[in-house]
């Protein structure tokens, strides 16, 4: 796995840098409905919103896997009792008493 992430990761880093050296000059950052503007390096701002996008996506991927093992337990709870029931009518049928009704 680790390996996988460097492959993936080494071309990401070497696109940057090659990104970083040919756009040097300068752009200019209107902020539309207030009257504030910026200036910086095009590559800056490239990579800023491109690390801002990873930001938001480990928050947002962190929050939903907060969320995430309670669901897990609530589909795994559902098979247990399904399969708990079927165990018990199994059970019920071997020894010649009703199946168990269940809602």
């Amino acid at each position: 796995m680790k390996i996988l992430s460097w492959i993936i990761t080494l071309p990401i880093a070497i696109a940057c840098i090659a990104l970083a050296v040919a756009n040097r000059h300068l752009v200019r950052l209107n902020l539309d409905p207030l009257p504030f503007f910026f200036e910086a390096r095009l590559a800056t701002v490239v990579l800023a919103s491109f690390l801002g996008g990873v930001f938001f996506g480990m928050i947002f991927s962190k929050i939903r896997s907060v969320r995430r093992p309670g669901k897990v337990s609530r589909r795994q709870a559902k098979r247990l009792a399904k399969a708990a029931t079927r165990t018990a009518d199994e059970g019920a049928k071997r020894n010649g008493a009703p199946p168990i009704v269940t809602s």
